[in-house]
């Protein structure tokens, strides 16, 4: 887990981002945590750079990847169709987890199921964290930047 820096730049809205970053998702969780993906405005499959960040503003715990411009490569993306739902996933491993930052859509309705992240470690079971409160989802976007997630 990476510590958060002293004197951390301030969030914005109610985010883990700064100022001069996009949320391409964030909300909030239990216990006022909350689950940001946040890049930098240039980012592209060849440019700019994308972390995920879990914690309350100022108080991050968990910053992946330590350095934001390794992220067009250490996360990945992935879509999953289910019977009447589609989930667009970014997942990432970090410390024998698997990570999987989610947002489902019901499908031909535009309605939002469900967002969050759900964590993953062989043996145990499995930890999802929905998000509770307002939600920025523009996880879609990352598609055609990200790297697709490889088969297990």
């Amino acid at each position: 887990m990476a510590a958060p820096a002293s004197g951390a730049p301030a969030t914005v809205n109610g985010t883990l981002c700064t100022a001069n970053e996009d949320a391409r998702f964030s909300c909030a969780a239990k216990n006022g945590k909350v689950i940001s993906i946040c890049a930098s405005p240039d980012l592209s499959a060849t440019v700019g750079s994308i972390q995920y960040r879990f914690g309350r503003p100022g108080a991050v715990e968990l910053a992946y990847p330590a350095d934001p411009a390794t992220g067009r490569t250490a996360l990945t993306w992935n879509t999953q169709n289910h019977a009447s739902s589609q989930s667009f996933n970014v997942v990432f491993q970090n410390g024998g987890f698997s990570y999987t930052v989610y947002d489902q859509d019901t499908m031909g309705s535009g309605s939002q199921n469900g967002s969050g992240i759900l964590i993953e470690k062989p043996g145990a079971e499995p930890i999802s964290i929905a998000c509770t409160g307002p939600t920025i989802l523009k996880i879609d976007s990352l598609e055609k930047i990200l790297p697709p997630t490889p088969a297990p």
